[in-house]
């Protein structure tokens, strides 16, 4: 879900960079050898003199071209191709103070400095004098201190990302109102605290807006009713991490434009609204995660089935405390990709339906109430990535029609209480996929170890326990050691002798208590946590035990014989 995010992000602003520059303004741009006018010598001296301020450690080689008589050429610079002076900046992973040199490039219409470390100096002053810039990305580049009101003067701006990693302040936000033209705003990780009641007002005096960031900014309120907005454009609204401690606010509703929006752990409390969602019908992604919201999932998608072509591609609703019951209208969103409803109250069963989600990759619902059966229409989500249905009730049957066509299946997870799942799939089953993460606990498996696991050779996780298997732990599987990074298969009835030695793969978890395992001591190299307790294991523990399992954080063993 991160990649996915910082794919739709990137791809948004290559998008505004084609909007701020079209094409016949980029035919006047130019850092190829072909200019027609060599650079002004004034701004070639200044970007020499800036260069002086950096330190010598340009991984990227960038700087390593700012050789010559013409700046035009020179990595990173961009000039007006009939008069010569630098219209754009662009400069990462570089190092040192910014010289204010740069004040003679006054035809700047786009700076990135995004990426650099500038070791903590403030946000310098004569950037506000840039008066024809555009776009200004100043993000991660180790700036601090108060963020300069008088950037309100680049009246111009359509582009402002000053992302701080929570090292810059604000005193208030009354300067962001002259920027008429805004398109995009990010002040993520910058200190909002002086500015939490009065935010809201200034961000939405921003007719154009279309993304406003900010996440982790230290607000700590968010009116439930404002008097005035002018976002008619607002597609994106992130304010992830703020402790906002509020309800669900209804105004959001009137924002028919919106595609997306952020509040992971915002402290949203109270009930879900229960209707006008369909009034969001553009909405392609909802992220409400960790956060203290309750009432009946399926009101919601009752409410969002309102719009007839739902776009939506990602829910997360991820350790809240919804209740009710998977309804089965959830088969008409056939666009979502993403659907995160783990750790909440969700009870019975999951609908036929599921099978019309033909686009879903990411299906968890780990942690709830359900109890109810697994349809078998499961198998026929071909392009399912990840399903997790772990701490739930299951009841019924699971079979290899549950499986038919996940050929792209890399994480599989489920579980039930006092056995009442039953695992019916016959041991010569070849499965359709290759997994990563295996975990089946606490389900009736039958009493052999599943042998259909041995074509299961990409495993790096593997749980099995408390399922109630028996017998000698095939030797198969030992030889898969050392791709497995986490193996349980504690509360089993596992006996006879495990190797004496194998190599895990790294800094692995191992779980094989509660069984009847016996023999000597073994030694696992690379293993850190190690948990034999309750077996029959005997004699004296190896003189080369630590020597060998030097990695060995946590060791849980009791001696029974």
């Amino acid at each position: 879900m991160a990649i996915k995010r910082v794919c739709f992000q990137l791809l948004f602003t290559l998008f505004l960079f084609w909007k701020l520059f079209p094409l016949e303004a980029n035919k006047s741009i130019t850092n190829a050898t072909n200019s027609e006018v060599g650079c002004i010598e004034i701004e070639r001296k200044a970007l020499l003199n800036f260069k002086k301020g950096l330190n010598d450690n340009d991984s990227s080689g960038q700087l390593s071209t700012w050789v010559g008589e013409d700046c035009c050429k020179w990595s990173g610079v961009w000039c007006n191709k009939q008069t010569g002076n630098v219209l754009r900046l662009q400069l990462s992973n570089l190092s040192g103070k910014i010289n204010p040199s740069l004040f003679d490039l006054k035809h700047l219409n786009n700076v990135s400095l995004s990426s650099n470390d500038f070791e903590g100096a403030p946000i310098p002053k004569f950037i506000a004098s840039f008066s024809e810039l555009s776009y200004l990305d100043l993000s991660n580049s180790s700036f601090s201190g108060r963020v300069p009101p008088h950037l309100g003067n680049l009246s111009n701006l359509l582009y402002l990302n000053l992302n701080a990693n929570n090292k810059m302040w604000v005193s208030g936000l009354n300067w962001i109102t002259k920027f008429s033209h805004l398109q995009y705003l990010n002040l993520g990780d910058v200190d909002l605290s002086l500015a939490s009641t009065t935010w809201l007002h200034s961000v939405s005096m921003l007719p154009f807006l279309e993304q406003l960031h900010l996440p982790r900014s230290e607000l700590q309120n968010f009116p439930d009713f404002i008097p005035q907005s002018n976002f008619s454009n607002l597609k994106i609204l992130n304010l992830e991490n703020n402790l906002l401690n509020t309800s669900f606010p209804q105004w959001l509703f009137n924002i028919s434009t919106l595609l997306k929006l952020q509040f992971m752990g915002c402290q949203i409390i109270g009930s879900l609204p229960a209707d006008g969602w369909g009034k969001l019908c553009n909405l392609v992604s909802l992220d409400l995660p960790y956060n203290e919201l309750s009432g009946r999932i399926d009101e919601f998608f009752g409410s969002l089935s309102e719009c007839s072509n739902s776009s939506l591609e990602e829910l997360d609703f991820w350790d809240n405390q919804l209740n009710g019951e998977i309804p089965e209208s959830i088969g008409g969103f056939k666009n979502l990709k993403i659907l995160w409803l783990g750790e909440n109250s969700i009870s019975g069963s999951i609908p036929p339906s599921i099978e019309n989600l033909s686009f879903l990759e990411s299906f968890y619902l780990p942690a709830n109430a359900m109890d109810g059966t697994l349809p078998d229409t499961i198998g026929q989500l071909s392009n399912l990535v990840l399903i997790d249905l772990s701490r739930n009730s299951w009841k019924g049957v699971l079979s290899e029609t549950h499986f038919l066509r996940l050929t792209k299946l890399k994480t599989f997870g489920v579980s039930s209480l006092r056995m009442s799942l039953a695992v019916n799939i016959s041991h010569d089953w070849i499965p359709p996929f290759s997994l990563d993460y295996m975990e089946i606990s606490a389900c009736n498996l039958g009493s052999v170890f599943p042998s259909w696991i041995e074509a299961q050779t990409d495993l790096s996780f593997l749980i099995l326990k408390d399922d109630a298997l028996w017998g000698e732990i095939p030797d198969w599987l030992w030889k898969l050691s050392q791709e497995l990074i986490s193996l349980d298969l504690s509360g089993n009835q596992f006996k006879g002798k495990v190797p004496s030695s194998l190599v895990f793969g790294s800094e692995a978890w191992v779980d094989l208590h509660s069984n009847y395992l016996e023999g000597s001591l073994p030694i696992w190299t690379n293993v850190k946590d190690l948990n034999l307790d309750d077996n029959t294991f005997s004699g004296p523990i190896p003189m080369k035990f630590c020597k060998e399992m030097r990695l060995l954080r946590t060791f849980y063993f009791l001696e029974t014989s």
